[in-house]
């Protein structure tokens, strides 16, 4: 079964790229776009993420830190522009529960909301780590909130509907998940953050664009670096590398790739 994706735009934050590509163009800044992606069949509407909750952009600023904007008149107006209402979402999948990815759930209490049973529990049992750059990547308030929402925990790698296989990829966090999709121009890779850019699984990219379609340079890492650039953010880099190999087994190429934060995906279709 053949499905049309839609990358939706759920707000933006203003980042420097080496915050996801680590050594790399230090002092390029860049709006990084939040972004959903909704898959239709005709049948069913799935949407993978709902973007930051504007709780979590106090004063125009995500996690009180970066300049970014968001929150749920976004999602609203990113579903309208290709008609689409929030009662019309059957279910939500959760790529993992960062605060810029599962931040507008309660838009969708008629829906399904799935997420890995790894995740769940390090939403409520957080590492260290996540206080990073000097914030918090976890809304906990969502914690008794989703357990108000018709919510199911998975474990591993599933088939969500024929066409869309669903893959835990831990790293990024421990219950992160990649999404395959189907359409009739290839087989689309939705990575989540386990890679933030095109460009950290291609590392060898010299350009990208950004969030107003303009192309920019970018410096190509070494080819001895190793398969992928990791982000600043990364729980465990032995599981992140053995995940990032099974993107690139699947992914056809950075055309099939869709990340959560690749400005060149805003607005896009794939079908």
């Amino acid at each position: 079964m053949n499905w049309k994706i839609d990358c939706l735009y759920f707000g933006k934050m203003n980042a420097l790229k080496s915050e996801s590509t680590p050594g790399f163009d230090t002092n390029l800044k860049l709006w990084l776009p939040i972004l959903g992606f909704l898959l239709r069949n005709g049948k069913r509407n799935i949407l993978v993420d709902t973007g930051v909750g504007s709780r979590m952009c106090p004063n125009g600023k995500f996690c009180g830190v970066l300049p970014a904007e968001g929150g749920e008149k976004f999602v609203i107006e990113s579903l309208k522009r290709i008609n689409v209402a929030c009662d019309d979402i059957d279910t939500v999948i959760y790529t993992h529960l960062h605060s810029d990815h599962a931040g507008n759930h309660f838009l969708f209490p008629k829906a399904k909301h799935i997420v890995q049973k790894d995740e769940w529990k390090e939403l409520q049992e957080p590492l260290e780590y996540f206080m990073a750059m000097g914030r918090f990547t976890y809304d906990f308030k969502i914690i008794q909130e989703f357990k108000e929402l018709m919510s199911v925990s998975v474990n591993g790698n599933f088939q969500l509907d024929e066409g869309i296989m669903c893959y835990q990829v831990p790293g990024h966090t421990l219950g992160c998940m990649a999404l395959t999709v189907n359409t009739t121009s290839g087989m689309y890779v939705i990575s989540s953050d386990l890679v933030n850019l095109k460009c950290n699984l291609y590392p060898q990219m010299e350009t990208m664009l950004d969030i107003e379609g303009r192309e920019i340079k970018i410096t190509p890492a070494p080819k001895n670096i190793g398969p992928a650039i990791p982000s600043f953010i990364i729980n465990d880099y032995y599981n992140w590398l053995n995940s990032v190999r099974l993107l690139q087994a699947m992914c056809a190429g950075p055309d099939y790739l869709l990340t959560s934060h690749d400005p060149s995906l805003v607005n896009k279709s794939f079908s």
